[in-house]
């Protein structure tokens, strides 16, 4: 059996690093191998008609995907920045939000096999975000562009 790793010294990366994300207060509640679940609450996140800002739930989305590769790929091998998402959002978010990413090992060598290769790519992953009643009131495509630092 493999020893588990230790992800925690990157949680304050992920919480505190980039203003925008430690105000909404996007908090890591599950970092592990291949497996994460970031939140983001109510507060200072809501619109002027009582459900959660846009904005916030793409902040929420974005950063599990790149808190999912980070737990995944080396990050001192790559350098990994959104090229482009797209967010359909399905129903009022009127509670704390939840994304939780999962990636096989299988995967996610799949997934960046053409990006050794080329030493470039594209990374692509779909999102939700789940409110506290288990209700899908997002969901995203995340296109991440990864390359592989020199």
């Amino acid at each position: 059996m493999s020893e588990k790793k230790d992800f925690s010294s990157m949680i304050p990366f992920i919480q505190d690093t980039i203003p925008i994300v430690k105000y909404g207060g996007v908090k890591v509640e599950k970092l592990e191998e291949m497996d994460i679940i970031l939140s983001m609450p109510t507060e200072n996140n809501m619109n002027h008609v009582g459900m959660m800002y846009a904005g916030s739930t793409f902040i929420l989305l974005e950063m599990a995907g790149a808190a999912l590769f980070s737990t995944t790929y080396d990050i001192f091998k790559y350098i990994l920045i959104n090229a482009g998402m797209s967010i359909k959002y399905l129903k009022p978010a009127t509670t704390n939000l939840h994304c939780h990413l999962t990636i096989t090992r299988e995967e996610a060598d799949a997934r960046m096999k053409p990006i050794e290769e080329k030493g470039k790519g594209i990374w692509p992953l779909k999102l939700q975000a789940v409110d506290e009643n288990g209700v899908v009131v997002a969901e995203a495509e995340c296109n991440y562009f990864v390359r592989v630092n020199a």
